[in-house]
């Protein structure tokens, strides 16, 4: 529904930032990570968004410094067990390489040291998500941000998320650096 909002930051404080959009403030709630990538109050910034509707907690907006910060509280959310604030609170509480690498190598003691995240927690973690963050790759660079929002638009298109991981993998190296995702998506689609 909302993939970003750029505007005027009227405000901020750890776990919200207000963004002013067309004469609206939207609330959204951000990690520590984004509050302290946010400049002062008054400047012009872009969010990256997550709409969650439903249950007891109504309509809440998620805001994120980078694509990649997004892409990884998304993949939180496919955990069970991980709604969005405990997705939330473990973006926040390590930063994003050293999360990625936690799960990919099945680190679950340094995933346990996260609040929030228990035993059970770290093990589904890893149960879920160690070959999706294996392929991740670094948090860095938008080439791998690209490659990752492909892997995401194949999957939403339907196809099972290893064969759009092979298939992006595949193309990566064959497309200019700084392809959109849609070009790696048109290309990767040619080797499914």
């Amino acid at each position: 529904m909302y993939d970003f909002f750029t505007g005027e930051l009227t405000r901020k404080m750890p776990g919200t930032a207000v963004v002013a959009c067309g004469g609206i403030g939207y609330a959204l709630r951000i990690s520590l990570a984004t509050y302290d990538l946010l400049p002062p109050a008054g400047k012009t910034v872009t969010l990256w968004a997550h709409f969650e509707s439903g249950g007891d907690a109504g309509i809440r907006l998620f805001g994120f410094a980078a694509e990649f910060e997004r892409e990884i509280f998304r993949l939180l959310l496919n955990v069970n067990g991980v709604g969005p604030a405990t997705a939330l609170a473990i973006v926040s509480g390590a930063p994003l390489e050293d999360l990625r690498r936690s799960v990919a190598e099945g680190d679950i003691a340094s995933l346990k040291r996260i609040k929030g995240v228990g035993p059970k927690t770290a093990q589904r973690l890893v149960l879920d998500l160690q070959e999706t963050f294996k392929t991740l790759g670094p948090a860095a660079g938008p080439r791998r941000a690209a490659a990752a929002d492909a892997i995401l638009a194949l999957v939403a298109l339907g196809y099972p998320r290893p064969i759009a991981e092979k298939a992006v993998r595949e193309v990566e190296g064959k497309v200019r650096k700084d392809a959109p995702a849609e070009e790696i998506v048109r290309e990767a689609l040619k080797k499914i």
